[in-house]
């Protein structure tokens, strides 16, 4: 049913998987077990096609803290950050140029968090205090009704959730999305990626391989979340596999 032979992916010039051998038969259940950051995502999303909505975010990243300069830090947010993988990465590779950045990730699972922490401090460390990293253990249901702690946040330059939106129903991403808008400073910019309604289903990779339910969508129903927003700002656009559309909202 399914065959991957030395499977190899990169961010960059960063080599995360290294040579996955994986067969699986048909009738068969196979599990992919792993501590956080091991990579389990990685491998299951190379196996379907995506992992550049990754790579989108990482520019965007850097384009955020170029751009702002040294007046102050980029403020930049992750909801449903996981082990921020691209963060790590980031700060691995980047060369700050007397810019500052603080980054703030939230998830609810405090091992995805004490990860990120880990991964993420020798390299803060390296900037000599122009980078800093912050951690909130944080429920999405409290995000969406508002008794979460993101209304303590200062406003973000850059605020990106790109694994997490696609399991929730309209109603729900609609509320998250514009909660997330109200806390971007001015000029800052929301990015939200979901999973693309498409011909080419990933119903087959995502759904019967891994068993992840999600929500398709299209430009349109991404668009309607900016419904009395007025955004500078509202566009869709397609990660290279096309697989996955993200939604950039700048707010005025």
């Amino acid at each position: 049913m399914l065959r991957v032979h030395s499977l190899n992916a990169f961010y960059d010039r960063t080599q995360v998987l290294h040579d996955i051998n994986l067969r699986v038969d048909e009738r068969e259940i196979v599990g992919l077990v792993g501590a956080n950051g091991a990579g389990k995502s990685s491998t299951l999303l190379s196996i379907a096609g995506i992992k550049t909505r990754m790579e989108v975010v990482r520019n965007n990243i850097a384009k955020v803290i170029q751009e702002k300069g040294n007046a102050r830090a980029a403020r930049i947010l992750s909801l449903g950050s996981g082990p921020a993988r691209e963060v790590e990465l980031f700060l691995a590779g980047a060369s700050l140029k007397n810019r500052r950045a603080e980054f703030t990730l939230i998830d609810q699972e405090q091992s995805a968090l004490s990860y990120a922490v880990e991964k993420t401090y020798p390299h803060v460390l390296n900037t000599k205090g122009q980078a800093r990293v912050q951690c909130l253990n944080m429920s999405f249901t409290d995000i969406l009704r508002g008794t979460g702690s993101l209304a303590s946040l200062p406003p973000q330059d850059l605020i990106y959730s790109v694994g997490l939106i696609d399991y929730l129903a309209d109603r729900r991403a609609h509320a998250l999305a514009r909660r997330l808008y109200e806390t971007l400073a001015p000029g800052g910019l929301l990015i939200i990626g979901n999973m693309n309604e498409t011909a080419l289903s990933n119903l087959w990779p995502m759904e019967f391989i891994t068993d992840w339910t999600l929500y398709y969508r299209s430009d349109a129903q991404m668009i309607a979340w900016t419904e009395g927003l007025d955004p500078e700002m509202a566009r869709t656009e397609l990660e290279s596999t096309e697989r996955v559309r993200l939604l950039f909202v700048r707010k005025r």
